[in-house]
């Protein structure tokens, strides 16, 4: 007999690892996340997200054991952002089971009839800001840092419940080669005529190079389909997680006359070690991530964002250049350049030209409610 029950926020995270284990615990290209750094995130006295959002945690059980779980939530930035009457669920799991889908999936449609939306949309683990995406296409590998990972079924519990796509989000797969003498002379070009200089930043100034990265990163996504700007203290709280990540020769700040106008951010795929060490850095975990992480040859191209007042100077063509033959330099053997809306035509096709191609597919759900 299946059961659902509220789970208290402070103490989800415990039922969610649980089921994902049990869940994965055949699939070898899961990759079990930091046990520490899940706790910190779903914790709503940790993360900031939690400030401006009205969240719920359902898990369904079948008697003691849990079978399915998601977060249910209202952003009310996103609500006045997008002045749209739009809920959202995330860190959807569950097993193959329909009967269990529907009672989270009923969950989630409640909360937000009860909060007065329209709409309820996902999965958001917990915004564009964060990981997001329903995995559809491209089960072959494990996914890289900070991306979804799910499997096929869930795509048949949902569209079985009535959810439709609202959006593809593509990865792409480029693999190493020559920066093309075509493109070296035309990022020449445009650096000396618009007076174009790029450097990395400096660690010595983390927070200063941090507030120039946030300024440009808010204006430059305001536009696109599903963003919300990040507060100063949820920046700062992502950031401080990705700087153990973190290579500085990746990260590229572009200025135009001296004054910062765009940036890109590039991740060494770390899931290549996380997935060696089951969730934890003690007692063994240290030594492992410090063996595997000298033989990561993947890198995510994480963000570029140029502002919006200097997008049709060329200044992601200049960026991407740069990240292209620091990644040359390191050795990398290849990038996934993720996430791209899929209506996002300007983008795709300068990454098809070159040379990339999609080879992942994830997908955000709706249902009107």
């Amino acid at each position: 007999m299946l059961e659902i029950r509220g789970l208290p926020l402070k103490k989800a995270w415990k039922v969610f690892l649980r089921l994902q284990r049990r869940i994965y615990r055949n699939d070898s290209n899961w990759v079990p996340p930091l046990v520490s750094d899940r706790k910190k995130f779903l914790n709503p006295e940790k993360n900031p997200f939690f400030e401006h959002a009205t969240a719920e945690a359902f898990a369904v059980y079948d008697d003691a054991e849990p079978v399915g779980m998601l977060f249910a939530f209202v952003d009310h930035d996103y609500v006045d952002f997008h002045n749209e009457k739009a809920a959202h669920f995330g860190f959807f799991e569950c097993e193959d089971n329909p009967e269990a889908a529907a009672l989270l999936m009923e969950a989630a449609e409640e909360l937000a009839r009860k909060n007065g939306m329209k709409v309820v949309r996902g999965p958001y683990n917990f915004s564009t800001n964060h990981e997001c995406g329903l995995l559809v296409d491209g089960f072959d590998g494990p996914p890289v840092i900070l991306m979804t990972y799910n499997p096929p079924y869930y795509r048949t519990l949902l569209e079985n419940l009535g959810y439709t796509k609202a959006m593809d989000l593509l990865a792409y797969y480029i693999e190493a080669r020559p920066v093309p003498e075509g493109l070296k002379e035309a990022v020449h070009r445009v650096q000396q005529k618009k007076k174009i200089t790029v450097r990395n930043p400096s660690m010595k100034r983390f927070n200063e190079e941090l507030e120039i990265i946030k300024l440009i990163y808010n204006d430059a996504w305001s536009r696109n389909w599903g963003f919300v700007p990040l507060r100063d203290n949820e920046f700062n709280f992502i950031a401080k997680d990705l700087k153990f990540v973190l290579d500085p020769e990746l990260v590229f700040i572009a200025e135009i006359e001296g004054e910062p106008a765009g940036f890109a951010l590039s991740l060494p795929d770390f899931n290549q070690v996380l997935i060696h060490m089951n969730g934890r850095l003690f007692p063994l975990g240290v030594f492992k991530a410090l063996y595997y992480r000298k033989r990561i040859n993947l890198l995510r191209v994480f963000a570029l964002g140029v502002r919006k007042q200097d997008q049709d100077v060329g200044l992601g063509a200049v960026l991407y250049f740069h990240t292209w033959e620091a990644a040359l330099k390191k050795g990398y053997k290849g990038a996934e350049m993720s996430w791209i809306l899929e209506d996002n035509e300007p983008m795709r096709r300068g990454i098809e030209l070159a040379g990339g191609r999609v080879y992942r597919t994830y997908r955000i759900y709706e249902k009107q409610v």
